[in-house]
């Protein structure tokens, strides 16, 4: 190789590794221009000025409260929008027990996305890492990906985060996070605005369920039902149904409506229905596509899907969950009264799935 040519070389490769070092060093967030931003009353974080805060996906129920930021990588001719970074900041209710907040951190409900594999763990202080290696996929957008999920427990805060490898290093993303985490100032009103989320008293919930439970056993009993068992699936005829322990603590009441072979394409519901589709060939997915359909907890999601042996179909069931915590109004039983609802409900939508097709796109029922 000639000297001049050699000299060029390794020129244009120390340039190119010097605008790479400067560029993860310009993602370095406490070096960033900051914006604050108001989590709805709930707290307030500082993030880089390009991390964009997504206010309408935000959820919130009466335990917790999840926000979202993204860094818009490209728009692309397909029409899709691909993003460099993700991250959601959840932040738990004061009351929500330390056993069931873990359980939900484990369980994935706090995540960006599906991590895959086992992560690398550690802990610094109260703060406890969670590092998987994984791959960002949005057509025509393929790079691989860090994804962290940081976890304060004692404050009752856990931080997800997915970005590119290209542009930041696991030691870089760790210190953004913990940065960011270092920003987040809640407000003394948490518990107030969880209140607010829960259609229940907090101080009453607990002879609420009492109550309810024996209600409840009752309504069963006038309609011919067999008692239900906390945790484990009861089924009468077409029926299924079970007792969760969730919080609130709900009777999950399920009926088939339909399973059918699925094409590739995305479908729509057009009702309050709830589809389960195996993914990846890993595990059962279920989505209500945020009509309305009831979702059941993850922790009984193994006994009603066992039924669901053709994995290349994809099921339809109406579920309808009963809050057990809540006061239910009325003379007599009110609670049968609800089930005696929740059941004409469910035979019309089943009804209507085959008469007036409740799914759209490339799928007939």
């Amino acid at each position: 190789m000639k000297p001049a040519l050699l000299v060029s070389l390794i020129f244009a490769v120390a340039l190119g590794t010097s605008a790479c070092f400067l560029f993860r060093k310009a993602r370095n967030w406490a070096d960033l221009k900051q914006t604050t931003v108001d989590l709805d009353g709930l707290a307030t974080v500082k993030v880089p000025s390009d991390l964009r805060y997504d206010a309408e996906p935000v959820q919130r129920s009466g335990d917790t409260a999840q926000f979202q930021f993204r860094r818009v990588n490209d728009t692309h001719l397909n029409g899709q929008t691909s993003y460099a970074e993700t991250m959601v900041i959840t932040i738990a209710a004061p009351d929500l027990d330390r056993a069931t907040f873990e359980a939900q951190r484990r369980q994935g409900l706090f995540d960006v996305t599906k991590a895959s594999g086992t992560g690398a763990t550690s802990t610094e202080g109260p703060l406890q890492w969670e590092i998987f290696q994984t791959v960002y996929e949005r057509d025509p957008v393929k790079e691989p990906a860090h994804y962290l999920r940081l976890t304060d427990a004692e404050a009752g805060i856990v931080i997800t985060w997915l970005g590119y490898q290209k542009q930041y290093t696991v030691e870089q993303a760790r210190a953004n996070l913990k940065y960011l985490r270092s920003t987040i100032t809640v407000a003394p009103t948490r518990a107030a605005y969880f209140e607010k989320l829960r259609d229940y008293k907090t101080n009453s919930r607990t002879a609420e369920a009492a109550r309810n439970l024996e209600l409840l056993s009752a309504a069963l009993k006038e309609l011919g039902f067999p008692p239900a068992t906390v945790g484990q699936w009861t089924r009468h005829g077409t029926w299924r149904y079970t007792i969760d322990n969730g919080r609130p603590q709900q009777f999950q009441l399920v009926l088939p409506v339909n399973h059918m072979r699925m094409p590739d394409g995305a479908f729509e519901l057009k009702g309050p229905l709830t589809s389960f589709k195996f993914i990846q060939n890993k595990y059962w997915w279920q989505n209500n596509q945020g009509r309305g359909g009831g979702l059941i907890p993850q922790d009984l999601l193994p006994g009603l899907v066992e039924e669901m042996t053709d994995r290349e179909d994809v099921y339809f069931f109406s579920i309808h969950g009963l809050n057990l915590w809540k006061s239910y109004p009325g003379d007599g039983n009110p609670l049968l009264t609800e089930l005696r609802s929740a059941i004409v409900e469910a035979e019309k939508l089943k009804a209507e799935f085959f008469s007036k097709g409740l799914i759209g796109g490339d799928a007939e029922p």
